[in-house]
């Protein structure tokens, strides 16, 4: 098969592709309008929604959630942020991402961290936790 011959193929079947995609998510491949933007960083940042129901909602990809939300610097590309230190802000939105459901290897994705950083840190989470907690209980037990 000659290369012209495979970038005809390969192009008809992306325009398949795309078809199906635009059936499936009207907004796709659209640009995206400020009030859209502003919208799903009020959902993810704001209000927690998972970026499936954001996608759903939205009518478009979760892939074009996730690259809009990497844009606008609500999450970061895979290792975008290894080695450099934690801020309290990492640590509170990597609680959220977890408390919504998150496994480990998504918060490490949207945070640019390694998966044993965000595990490590999520263990000191629960151990300072769990301490803070049996604290308060040993304080309400001696009076």
């Amino acid at each position: 098969m000659e290369t012209t011959e495979k970038a005809k193929t390969f192009y008809a079947l992306d325009e398949v592709r795309s078809s199906e995609l635009m059936a499936k998510y009207p907004h796709f491949n659209k640009p995206w309008r400020l009030e859209e933007m502003k919208r799903i960083r009020a959902l993810f940042v704001e209000d927690g929604v998972r970026i499936a129901t954001i996608a759903v909602q939205m009518q478009r990809t979760e892939k074009a959630i996730r690259l809009k939300l990497m844009g606008m610097g609500e999450i970061y590309g895979f290792l975008g942020r290894e080695g450099t230190p934690w801020s309290e802000e990492d640590r509170r939105r990597m609680i959220r991402f977890f408390e919504q459901g998150y496994p480990e290897e998504d918060i490490a994705r949207f945070l640019g961290r390694r998966r044993k950083d965000v595990r490590e840190h999520l263990e000191d989470e629960r151990f300072f936790n769990n301490y803070m907690y049996r604290r308060e209980e040993l304080k309400d037990d001696e009076t």
